[in-house]
């Protein structure tokens, strides 16, 4: 439905009062039956807090930190968060009580993998008055990578010569033969005296053993930086098809 910006809107009840709006509007429902008090006083309490993100259709990653951001009302002074994996079924605690005023909260997810998550905002004085995620979001999958090359040792780590010397170039190698890698990441110098070596990381999809994950099976790739202890560089985070190396 849409209505010209050159016709007056007025709002009324029946036909005995009819109120002009002044202003704009920011959502509109149309309903074919007329509300009770406790519809209307339901549809007032949503409106009074609002989850700006995440709003449905996100994927974020197991133990990543991402904002929840939100609107309130200036009487709601305190709020309390929550998070579902199931669509709304069950809720689970993410903080109990901050100040509304701050109108965002740094979450760092769960390991809690599911394609039917939501978050949930209500007022900590009236838990009828809150509001949840649209649609769901997801949340994926994540577990850590080590990698040990060949090469110098000093002890249980691998000496960073190429580093040393000033031979590690700024951008993925992988761009030629046998590699083929298309892939841009770059940096502007090298992060850390730790950094070893760029590695390639490919993930690799089978029925079978490891014996059958053949280079016909890769299914993803990406170039990162190797530390002396054979981690992936914190920071540098490595996302293929919905897994993250970190």
């Amino acid at each position: 439905m849409s209505i010209a910006n050159t016709k007056r809107l007025f709002f009324g009840k029946f036909s005995d009062s009819w109120y002009p709006m002044n202003g704009a509007i920011d959502e509109a429902r149309v309903y074919n039956r007329p509300l009770d008090d406790t519809e209307v006083l339901k549809l007032y309490k949503n409106s009074l807090i609002k989850v700006v993100t995440p709003n449905g259709g996100e994927n974020w990653l197991a133990g990543t930190q991402h904002d929840i951001p939100w609107q309130v009302n200036s009487t709601i002074d305190s709020i309390r968060i929550e998070y579902s994996n199931d669509n709304g079924d069950n809720w689970f605690l993410v903080v109990d009580s901050i100040p509304a005023i701050g109108y965002s909260f740094a979450w760092i997810l769960p390991n809690d993998i599911s394609e039917n998550c939501k978050v949930r905002i209500s007022f900590i004085a009236d838990p009828e008055v809150s509001d949840e995620s649209d649609f769901c979001f997801k949340i994926s999958s994540a577990f850590n990578l080590k990698v040990f090359l060949e090469g110098p040792f000093f002890g249980t780590q691998m000496t960073p010569f190429l580093n040393i010397f000033g031979y590690l170039p700024l951008s993925q190698p992988y761009n030629k033969p046998p590699w083929n890698y298309n892939g841009t990441e770059s940096v502007t110098s090298i992060p850390n005296s730790d950094v070893i070596d760029w590695a390639l990381v490919e993930l690799r999809e089978t029925t079978g053993d490891a014996s059958t994950a053949t280079s016909d099976s890769v299914v993803a790739r990406q170039a990162a930086f190797l530390l002396k202890d054979g981690t992936i560089l914190a920071g540098m985070v490595l996302v293929l098809c919905g897994f993250l190396w970190m």
